[in-house]
């Protein structure tokens, strides 16, 4: 009883219940790297492409140049998307077989979101195996 007593108690403690945001954009981590181990989403995280997922963040107001890297290479001609709240930034891959995807000098606005990066190609909603954000201004 008490080792379920203590489970109680763990799970039910603040950063459980709340996780802390990853800071985008602080002068103490720049670059900032968001990988799948930090992710949020389906179960099946490191083993899918084609699979819903996101970070929990809170984003300092500036420019930023953003990289995503996938687990294989992807076709051209989708579709990046990256997703904070109501705010959707896109751009049309036109590498083929690239597995590094980037979007340069992309505003973001201060705010505490969760971040939906996925590249849309034939239907398929392919979501990075880590995603890089540098602020640049």
């Amino acid at each position: 009883s008490e080792m379920d007593n203590r489970f109680v108690e763990l799970i039910k403690s603040k950063n459980q219940v709340d996780p802390p945001r990853i800071a985008v954009g602080s002068k103490h981590e720049n670059p900032v790297f968001l990988n799948r181990n930090d992710a949020s989403g389906e179960r099946g995280m490191w083993a899918q492409e084609d699979i819903y997922g996101f970070w929990r963040v809170s984003i300092q107001e500036g420019v930023y140049n953003i990289k995503y890297k996938f687990l294989n290479p992807v076709k051209a001609k989708g579709k990046m998307y990256f997703e904070t709240n109501a705010i959707i930034k896109q751009m049309v891959n036109l590498k083929d077989n690239t597995d590094l995807i980037e979007m340069k000098n992309v505003y973001l606005a201060e705010q505490d979101c969760n971040l939906l990066p996925f590249y849309q190609s034939k239907g398929k909603r392919i979501f990075p195996f880590w995603v890089e954000l540098e602020k640049v201004d």
